[in-house]
């Protein structure tokens, strides 16, 4: 049973439409950009990244956020972030973050925030983190909402409120954010911060599986919830742009593929792609691709069976808070599997796992065997 919290390691990007530039005439937005116009400089940018012109749109996106262009300076976060026209930099992604957070651009704010949360060109600081969530928070950032629910949630630089934790989910669900409907749907499955009720649970999972979340499609398939061919039909689209957005270098979406391979949802089955995006997400922090990696890893899912390293990648995603990895690694801990056995470590990890709702977890120290 997987009780994963959704992580979206970096920014999505708002992309502004096509047509706001095609209007213009590029001719026309090029001759204002080379006249010094941050705006048309921003704006050309935006055009040749939607094109993926890389090289140009990192000079124009350069330019413009030189001139202290809000927008432009967080969209040079995510190009130096990813490598995109420049060589990649967590540094200068930060340096970037920073200026347009400092500007008040709730992205930036957000981008930055992460940018402490993961030591991402800063130093490792939740506190930060959720200073700057908070903010980007404020301006009806939905996944700043989201991140700031998780340090409430968990007590990530601030006092551990799960019931804080879940006002501020509803308000990211309400704006959409597919995370925060997971993660209700999640507690109202298994009655964790709130009354149990699974109607509610189902309604919140539709809604984050439509906008693509492959957990929450997992999960109405374990509660016998059938996928309608339209919805078929729209998941292929949602496949095909998370395919792309994973491609450009988006954690979550790497993560999103990954899953869809190791389960055949969309695709045709095959662990050995699963591992490769698993692979790619997991090596930019997400914790749910570390945690699956850990699986990939232990029973030998396309990849050669080795317990050490289904054990590293369960570290890394235990380090985070991510209960189905914290009660792996116990597992671990308690058989000797991949790791000296440690019959405290195990259960102080487990018992974590259980704090946080993990149902194998809660029957393990319940029942006093432990079964990964």
């Amino acid at each position: 049973m997987k009780t994963i919290l959704r992580i979206l390691l970096y920014a999505s990007i708002a992309l502004m439409p096509l047509a706001a530039v095609a209007d213009d005439g590029i001719a026309t937005l090029r001759a204002q950009a080379e006249a010094g116009d941050a705006q048309a400089q921003c704006r050309l940018g935006f055009y040749y990244y939607s094109n993926n012109a890389f090289d140009d749109a990192f000079k124009w996106y350069q330019l413009a956020a030189i001139a202290d262009n809000a927008e432009a300076q967080f969209y040079m976060a995510i190009l130096c972030r990813q490598g995109l026209g420049t060589p990649k930099s967590d540094d200068l992604a930060a340096f970037w973050a920073e200026k347009s957070a400092m500007n008040g651009n709730h992205e930036g704010e957000f981008d930055l925030g992460l940018c402490y949360e993961y030591a991402k060109g800063k130093p490792k600081d939740y506190a930060e983190a959720v200073k700057w969530y908070r903010k980007a928070a404020e301006q009806g950032n939905a996944q700043a909402l989201c991140r700031l629910a998780h340090c409430y949630e968990h007590g990530y630089g601030v006092n551990t409120d799960p019931q804080e934790a879940v006002k501020i989910y509803q308000k990211a669900a309400e704006l959409g954010n597919p995370a925060a409907q997971w993660s209700l749907g999640h507690f109202y499955r298994y009655g964790m911060y709130v009354d149990k009720n699974v109607e509610k649970a189902i309604e919140y999972y539709k809604k984050a599986a439509l906008q693509g979340s492959q957990q929450a499609l997992y999960e109405l398939k374990q509660l016998g919830i059938v996928v309608s061919e339209g919805a078929e039909k729209d998941y292929a689209e949602i496949l095909e742009n998370i395919l792309q957005r994973a491609k450009q270098g988006d954690a979550a979406s790497q993560e999103e593929l990954g899953g869809c391979y190791l389960i055949g949802k969309g695709v045709k089955q095959d662990y050995s792609e699963a591992v490769k995006w698993f692979t790619k997400a997991a090596g930019q922090g997400n914790a749910s691709a570390q945690c699956h990696l850990g699986q990939c890893y232990i029973y030998g899912w396309g990849v050669k069976q080795d317990s050490e390293t289904a054990v590293y990648w369960w570290s890394k995603a235990a380090e985070q808070g991510y209960a189905r990895a914290q009660y792996n690694l116990g597992a671990c801990y308690y058989n000797g599997d991949g790791v000296k056995q440690d019959t405290e470590k195990a259960l102080e990890l487990i018992t974590k796992a259980a704090e946080q709702g993990d149902k194998d977890a809660i029957n393990a120290l319940k029942n006093k065997y432990i079964n990964r």
